[in-house]
């Protein structure tokens, strides 16, 4: 890439990277924050989100590209971050190349890459609602009192006081966020007393989600408020393992 073709602050977006990193799902749940992530070409891009003050606290990015992805996924991190959520879900790719502008007359980078922020933004926008409810399902979970009898609460319980008690747990917010985008969760069985085998229906059966973030977050929660022990597995991801 000729880079004289380009604007100084182009360049120096590039050359003074402060937001690349990422942030994992459990990094930004246990701050009580929604976790946006998307990856577009070159670009993977990181929101947390503050669910009370409806902000953007923190972001990252990490390109797999060279100067260009770089010094504009920098631009985007930088305008976005402390940025209220309705402000920064209307960010476009014009706003991050008018940014790195300095020269009405010299383009600001290579324009292909613009189009990349406008499928970011907007990509992030589309998760929103749905981090938000899954963020609350899981923060609604209590912490369980280990207690000091010794006694093997979960353990001990009847099956069928366990399943009503996984029921009570998934009823609300969990829920209400599975169905949000057209699915469900249904419990088939629990295995030596600790692995709660589940089906997801409807949407969530398709999505990869089921046998990662999702799944990872529904376990959260029931393990909050059930035991720590607790896995959650889902019978699609099983039926690959025959």
């Amino acid at each position: 890439m000729d880079q004289s073709k380009y604007s100084n602050k182009f360049i120096e977006a590039g050359q003074n990277l402060k937001h690349r990193g990422m942030f994992t799902q459990e990094d930004t749940l246990k701050k009580g924050f929604a976790h946006l992530e998307s990856k577009q070409a070159d670009i993977k891009l990181y929101w947390q989100i503050d669910p009370d003050l409806k902000t953007v606290s923190a972001t990252r990015f990490f390109s797999y590209g060279g100067h260009t992805s770089q010094a504009v996924s920098e631009t985007l991190c930088l305008i976005a971050e402390n940025m209220r959520v309705e402000e920064a879900f209307s960010l476009t790719g014009s706003d991050i190349e008018s940014a790195l502008r300095n020269d009405p007359d010299l383009l600001s980078a290579p324009a292909e890459v613009f189009e990349v922020v406008d499928l970011l933004v907007t990509d992030l926008k589309g998760q929103y609602r749905s981090a938000l409810a899954l963020t609350e399902a899981v923060l609604v979970a209590k912490p369980v009192s280990s207690g000091s009898t010794g006694a093997d609460v979960w353990k001990d319980l009847p099956s069928a006081e366990k399943f009503t008690r996984i029921e009570a747990v998934l009823e609300g917010p969990i829920r209400d966020f599975l169905r949000m985008d057209g699915g469900d969760i249904e419990i088939v069985d629990i295995v030596n007393d600790f692995e709660i085998q589940a089906q997801f229906h409807g949407a969530c059966g398709s999505c990869s989600s089921s046998s990662g973030s999702t799944l990872y977050n529904i376990e959260h929660a029931l393990r909050q408020e059930l035991d720590e022990r607790i896995t959650l597995v889902s019978r699609d991801t099983m039926s690959n393992w025959v």
